[in-house]
């Protein structure tokens, strides 16, 4: 799928057991999508949730965006797993996509296991140069602002991108500003606010795999997280003002 501009897009799921995957594209496997815009949509789903696609596997995903939309989820009696642009993602790359002025509400299901501005939960999956931008409330743990959870795995990266995405978690554990649970983390900065419920609230990963973790993992440094104190770094490898940000030496390897 290639060169599509999707606007105005409303999709709305049954709230019955039945549901298992909500989007434009509800499953894909080995499949290339390449600029793939939506925008001012709506997507109203369960399960697994992604306003792009809801379950991608061993799939390309290149230069696609999800802007100025609203994904909420429906109260579907079984696990969620919502992103703005993918619900899950399984030996996927992506790389080159974003998304903008996106709200997330996900706070009518019981069982969240991920919630991300872009991908909810990524499996051995590459995510390169992306961004996400807008505001998730959530009621459930996991909650990040570009993955909700990045399990280990084979080829498991993320590098080369940022977030900007303010965060309320009402309930459950585990949120911060790139990733919930993540691995294989590089080249990434934290821009937006982190209000999470549990003991486990971070700028930028809230718990790490392995030790497979970069040495350029950043938070803003006016960012606001918790009960975390403006100087405290957390998991981040380093806090960075404004000026910082703008560097060129920041950045290179």
């Amino acid at each position: 799928l290639k060169n599509l501009l999707v606007e105005g897009l409303y999709i709305e799921s049954s709230k019955g057991q039945n549901t298992t995957t909500s989007g434009f594209i509800g499953a894909q496997e080995n499949s290339l999508i390449q600029n793939v815009h939506i925008r001012n949509s709506t997507l109203f789903g369960g399960r697994y949730m992604g306003m792009l696609v809801g379950v991608s596997t061993r799939g390309i995903v290149e230069q696609c965006s999800v802007t100025d939309s609203v994904v909420t989820d429906a109260g579907v009696d079984a696990a969620l797993y919502a992103g703005g642009m993918f619900g899950q993602t399984s030996h996927t790359h992506v790389k080159e996509c974003y998304t903008r002025d996106l709200s997330m509400r996900i706070t009518q299901t019981n069982v969240v296991n991920g919630v991300g501005g872009l991908i909810g939960y990524a499996a051995s999956n590459t995510t390169e140069s992306c961004y996400t931008h807008g505001y998730i409330e959530a009621s459930g743990n996991y909650v990040g602002g570009i993955t909700g959870w990045i399990t280990t795995g084979d080829g498991t990266t993320m590098r080369k991108c940022w977030s900007y995405v303010d965060i309320l978690q009402r309930s459950g554990d585990y949120a911060a500003g790139t990733s919930a649970f993540g691995d294989a983390i590089n080249f990434t900065i934290a821009l937006g606010n982190v209000a999470g419920s549990g003991p486990h609230t971070d700028r930028v990963v809230a718990r790490i795999f392995s030790t497979n973790f970069g040495s350029k993992v950043y938070a803003y440094k006016g960012q606001i997280v918790g009960a975390m104190t403006e100087d405290e770094k957390g998991n981040a490898k380093g806090l960075l003002s404004g000026e910082e940000l703008g560097r060129a030496d920041t950045w290179q390897d």
